[in-house]
């Protein structure tokens, strides 16, 4: 058996970004099971794979240790999680042991899965750590960088102390640093160079996603967007009422949706899905694609040449967002926007032929030099004699 764990992921990017992984794991005659947070949402896309799914221990502690404001770095996201209250880390590598223990896994793969990876440290079990760029700072860096200005959320000090006498309770060595919980036993950057806030840092570069469900988007589209974005996030119902008034035509699906986001587009040129477009689909057919900037819908409209709007909801998302603006193949919608300012960057994104012929271009680019490898998969399982 091979565990598959993105603990502070909740999302389908995290779990599809393992799915070439587990399916290579599977071919070598290993059975995956999925660890996750979100398991009634990652179900149905585990389950047509084939694969076993079951909660991650980390749902019973999930928004028990959120401290208001802004992270700085991945200290504070740690810190947010769980890492600043001692008795809650404890309780939870305590529950990752006694599943560990349980299961006897051949080997654990991770993604954004800090936890975990405080249980596996310095035990016998093979631990691949994976992730895009934000996801996995360098494990090698005697801290996290700050990559926000503004007062920590949390003393880096006290999170490596807390982690470092959860170790000494139960006989093991911690971490010099904080860092080094995301090293492994090997660990791989499984995401776009272009995408990575840290590549200017980084010892081992990027290795590229596994693998991309689209490809190049050569035919010409056939709606104007297809927007995918989330419930919760503050901007959304914004958004979809500025859509609905634009005579703008396409399709937007509302992860954690309400009666609300789908009465918004009532009576509009935009549909209202009830389930996710499989993404090749609609990012074949959209001019442009709307989203809050998940590494997993930037990165294959990156790869399908379609131009990009992207409304930040998280750090992570606002550094994907500047960094596709930085490639010229996006536009931001800031939270500050108020309704004018979203119909403007709207009209423009869809109109606008130059960022069309920019997104194409960095495309055929990426396909030419940074392609998925389909050996990965079975190259990354093997770094921890999983093969």
């Amino acid at each position: 058996m091979i565990l598959f764990s993105a603990e502070l992921g909740s999302g389908f990017g995290h779990v599809k970004r393992f799915l070439p992984i587990a399916e290579a794991a599977a071919r070598a005659g290993h059975r995956p099971l999925f660890l996750v947070t979100n398991p009634e949402e990652s179900d149905a896309v585990l389950r047509a794979a084939g694969f076993e799914v079951r909660p991650s221990p980390y749902i019973g502690w999930a928004g028990r240790a959120r401290a208001d404001g802004v992270a700085t770095s991945y200290a504070d996201i740690m810190g947010s999680a769980g890492f600043g209250d001692a008795d809650l880390l404890g309780q939870a590598v305590g529950a990752w042991d006694a599943l560990l223990d349980e299961l006897r896994p051949r080997a654990v793969v991770t993604e954004f899965s800090p936890f975990l990876n405080l249980a596996c440290h310095g035990g016998q079990v093979p631990v691949l750590v994976v992730g895009h760029g934000f996801a996995l700072p360098p494990p090698h860096l005697s801290a996290f960088p700050r990559l926000w200005n503004g007062a920590p959320l949390y003393d880096e000090a006290t999170l490596l102390a807390h982690a470092n006498a959860v170790c000494a309770a139960r006989g093991r060595a911690g971490p010099a640093a904080l860092p080094a919980l995301l090293a492994g036993h090997a660990h791989a950057v499984t995401g776009f160079d272009v995408l990575d806030p840290y590549r200017g840092l980084r010892r081992q570069p990027a290795v590229g996603p596994p693998a991309l469900e689209t490809r190049l988007a050569t035919a010409p589209p056939r709606e104007d967007l297809f927007a995918y974005l989330v419930g919760d996030a503050p901007t959304t119902l914004a958004i979809l009422r500025v859509l609905a008034a634009s005579g703008l035509k396409g399709r937007a699906f509302v992860r954690r949706g309400t009666d609300a986001h789908r009465e918004a587009l009532a009576g509009s040129e935009m549909i209202y899905l009830q389930h996710p477009a499989p993404i090749r689909d609609a990012l074949e057919s959209a001019r442009v694609v709307l989203h809050h900037g998940s590494m997993l819908t930037s990165e294959e409209a990156l790869a399908a040449g379609r131009p990009q709007i992207v409304a930040p909801f998280y750090l992570e998302h606002l550094f994907t967002a500047r960094a596709l603006e930085g490639l010229g193949v996006a536009r931001i919608l800031r939270p500050s926007f108020a309704p004018p300012d979203i119909a403007r960057t709207l009209a423009v994104a869809v109109s606008d032929a130059g960022l069309a012929n920019q997104a194409f271009r960095h495309a055929e680019t990426l396909w030419r030099t940074a392609a998925p490898d389909p050996e990965l998969p079975r190259r990354l399982l093997d770094s921890v004699g999983a093969i």
